[in-house]
């Protein structure tokens, strides 16, 4: 399994650096966790794109039916008061944004129940908090 952040996801629905090499490694992957806040989140982004070029704005009912229909497959991390407890947790060891903290504790969580997985994002500071926490990273760079 694949924890993805919400910076990587996006990559699989706005063509941005890096959304091929991202396209291709999740091609063979089966199972991906993200946190339910990245429902949203990837939405929002990608009405954020629209205007900028990364989607035409023809494709953006394509792309939010794809999504939709991806994120039923997707292992989604419910939040819930465990969760808002962990991330408060790892906020208080780490300079992260809310939404970082919320996502390390949801792959935190996973880990926990010995769920064998790699965490992605392309944020430095949260590949080093997930890193610091133990978690293995998946490893990926900008070609």
């Amino acid at each position: 399994m694949i924890y993805l952040d919400t910076s990587l996801l996006l990559k699989r629905y706005c063509q941005e650096a890096g959304s091929d090499d991202i396209r291709k490694l999740l091609s063979n992957i089966k199972g991906i966790a993200t946190s339910e806040t990245g429902l949203c989140r990837v939405f929002l982004s990608v009405i954020a794109e629209t205007p900028r070029g990364a989607i035409v704005s023809s494709d953006y009912r394509e792309v939010a039916a794809q999504f939709t229909t991806e994120w039923n497959h997707l292992s989604a991390i419910r939040l819930s008061p465990v969760l808002v407890a962990r991330a408060r947790s790892v906020s208080e060891e780490y300079p992260l944004r809310a939404v970082d903290a919320i996502h390390l504790a949801s792959a935190l969580i996973l880990f926990d129940m010995r769920a064998p997985m790699l965490f992605g994002s392309t944020d430095e500071r949260l590949l080093k908090a997930a890193a610091m926490e133990g978690l293995p990273l998946l490893q990926w760079r900008l070609a």
